[in-house]
């Protein structure tokens, strides 16, 4: 049985497994970190921040993550096409030996995140210092 065939009353936690491993993400993500604050939906995807190894935030690098199993991989491919549309890259990477998906990126290619970016940065001003 494959994991794609997996029972509905089996609950698959692969997806934060995967992100709990900070040595197998750092070697996807190709920097040393560690996935903080997952938020796991059973059978379809994690998702998570990313830290450096030694928790401080990450700086102009990937800062969130996210897994998702074989049936999940279009919300993944969403992303992936609204980063594009606003000139950004976001990287998708089968993950090798498994059927599991992830995307990574900077905070302004983060689904959520990059709607309040937006906003922000179309009602800010710049900040006066004395």
């Amino acid at each position: 049985m494959t994991a794609a065939h997996v029972a509905p009353s089996v609950t698959s936690r692969r997806t934060a497994d995967l992100l709990l491993d900070a040595h197998r993400l750092s070697g996807l993500v190709g920097h040393p970190v560690r996935a903080t604050r997952l938020r796991h939906k059973p059978n379809l995807s994690t998702v998570a921040a990313l830290v450096s190894s030694d928790g401080d935030p990450l700086a102009g690098v990937p800062c969130w993550v996210q897994v998702a199993e074989p049936g999940h991989h279009g919300k993944i491919d969403k992303a992936v096409r609204r980063a594009a549309d606003r000139g950004l890259v976001l990287h998708r990477i089968p993950v090798p030996d498994s059927e599991l998906m992830l995307a990574h990126g900077t905070a302004d290619t983060d689904p959520r995140l990059s709607t309040g970016l937006q906003d922000l940065s179309a009602g800010s001003r710049p900040i006066e210092t004395s």
